[in-house]
């Protein structure tokens, strides 16, 4: 999740735009990149999950995650930092 939040967040200040809260740069991810398709519906998805992910990892104390679906989610994730990377550009 930080990898994603880190990468977006750059993006934003890149933009001149920062903000307090995870819950305020999720919000900019769909509102201004999201709807505006600057990027895939695909990674917007895919931040939601791992905000959702984060929100359980951090407030359910015996969460268990299912190996292949980390996998999955550590390849997707670095595939959004790439994504991040080029709208830097």
């Amino acid at each position: 999740y930080f990898a994603c939040f880190h990468a977006f967040s750059s993006v934003l200040l890149n933009e001149d735009r920062t903000f307090k809260k995870h819950k305020e740069v999720r919000s900019m991810l769909h509102r201004d990149f999201v709807r505006t398709k600057k990027v895939d519906v695909s990674w917007g998805k895919h931040y939601d999950r791992l905000f959702d992910n984060r929100h359980k990892a951090d407030y359910r104390p015996l969460v268990k995650f299912d190996p292949d679906q980390v996998r999955e989610i550590v390849e997707e994730s670095e595939a959004f930092v790439k994504e991040m990377a080029s709208l830097l550009k």
